[in-house]
């Protein structure tokens, strides 16, 4: 009996001690809650809410209903910086979630708890965005747990405006419980949250990630027909019942114009891979331009037109190489620095002809002014790519061409470029 006591009286002791004041549970989560904002197809904010980091790769949990219609976002932490989460990375509609993507470095993430061990009057704390207000914290209790045979979710007393979708609930500890999600506007402090194993289950749950643009195009297909202020607050889900949420009117959209790609380049020290190309011809520093479609965020195809403007030491005639070519191409990552590939076939249209015959130690031209031809071009390339801002990135691709003359053998060129890509 008397190690019975004890052993309750050790427990209850270290339960008082480890319980955290409401300053302490703020101090240790406010740099892990975001303010997110949603905006347009045409980059104009639309509506907002909150969200937090669940883990140290920058995955960021929010509710389904924030970014339901969002074609872009952008992520606002306590320490005043901001990223881009243009990403989605999982999402469950039936339980209000969504896992965003933000590429800000960060080891910072919620504790989370087992939403199972919570019970009735247990207490529990909120920090979300109301209406804008970034990183609120407000208190309550678990004032009742609604289930049926399989799910259940938690009503709280925490006072939570709209803003506070996507907010986290943490328990005594600091450790997060849940999700705020919803209210209940007939009565008063009839609030709603998802319970943190249901956040869990997300995270575990295999999913290929995709950005906002192809969520809207491949998922919902439509886009919102009412203006909203961008003072609009994303509102916690008005309910009678809070699996219910609002019926809005829609139209169909049609394709996302945001896949495409403009890229300039500037191309420097070319160098001839076969052995036989007169040595009179020199490569000058030349261009290309290209134009491409992103299928998604991997693959995409596009035409490339690149000036090529050789020398010929002997005469000073200036040469034309123009290449016109078709390319299929991959991208390997969806972070800010990814690699690049593909491969494409085409024509060069020449002035170029190939002399075979003339003896490399002749003063004639080894390279002379003809009729023009149309000739085959086959390319691989590769290179890296690095995302500057939302709508631009820096590239240095390294391409592998092999011209195919009409009466000679082909002859190779590896021509190092750096470009600017406009993403829109």
């Amino acid at each position: 009996m008397k190690i019975f006591f004890y052993n309750n009286f050790i427990f209850i002791i270290r339960n008082l001690y480890s319980q955290k004041t409401a300053k302490e549970i703020y101090d240790k989560n406010t740099s892990k809650v975001v303010y997110i904002e949603i905006y347009d197809r045409n980059k104009k904010p639309t509506s907002r809410g909150s969200g937090f980091l669940i883990n140290s790769e920058g995955l960021i949990v929010t509710n389904y209903h924030v970014i339901k219609n969002a074609f872009y976002a952008k992520v606002f932490y306590s320490d005043g910086a901001v990223s881009d989460a243009n990403y989605i990375y999982n999402y469950t509609e039936d339980f209000d979630l969504a896992l965003l993507k933000s590429f800000l470095n960060t080891d910072e993430h919620v504790d989370l708890s087992s939403s199972d061990d919570v019970s009735i009057g247990d207490k529990c704390y909120a920090i979300g965005s109301p209406l804008g207000v970034q990183n609120t914290i407000s208190d309550g209790i678990i004032s009742n747990i609604l289930s049926d045979d399989k799910d259940y979710f938690f009503q709280i007393t925490n006072p939570i405006s709209p803003g506070s979708s996507g907010g986290a609930l943490f328990d005594d500890l600091g450790n997060l419980i849940g999700v705020t999600f919803a209210s209940n506007e007939e009565g008063q402090n009839l609030n709603y949250a998802i319970p943190s194993k249901y956040v869990s289950q997300l995270l575990n749950r295999s999913y290929k990630p995709i950005t906002l643009l192809e969520f809207q195009k491949r998922v919902n297909k439509v886009i919102i027909v009412e203006t909203v202020s961008p003072n609009h607050s994303t509102s916690p889900s008005t309910v009678k019942n809070p699996e219910s949420f609002e019926n809005k009117q829609y139209i169909d959209y049609g394709f996302d114009p945001s896949n495409y790609n403009i890229n300039a380049s500037y191309i420097f020290n070319t160098s001839v891979l076969t052995n036989d190309f007169p040595e009179n011809v020199k490569f000058d520093d030349s261009y290309s331009i290209s134009f491409a479609y992103m299928f998604n965020s991997y693959v995409g195809m596009g035409l490339l037109y690149q000036n090529n403007n050789l020398k010929n030491t002997i005469n000073n005639n200036k040469l034309k190489l123009d290449f016109y070519r078709g390319d299929l191409f991959f991208k390997t990552s969806e972070e800010r620095l990814k690699v690049n590939f593909g491969f494409g076939v085409g024509l060069a249209y020449s002035q170029l002809v190939h002399n075979k015959e003339s003896s490399y130690s002749s003063d004639t031209a080894l390279i002379k002014i003809d009729k023009a031809q149309n000739l085959l071009l086959a390319s691989f390339f590769g290179g890296i790519e690095f995302r500057i801002i939302q709508n631009a990135s820096v590239s240095i691709n390294v391409p592998f061409d092999y011209v195919f003359l009409t009466e000679n053998e082909p002859f190779g060129l590896v021509s190092p470029a750096i470009g600017i890509n406009f993403i829109f």
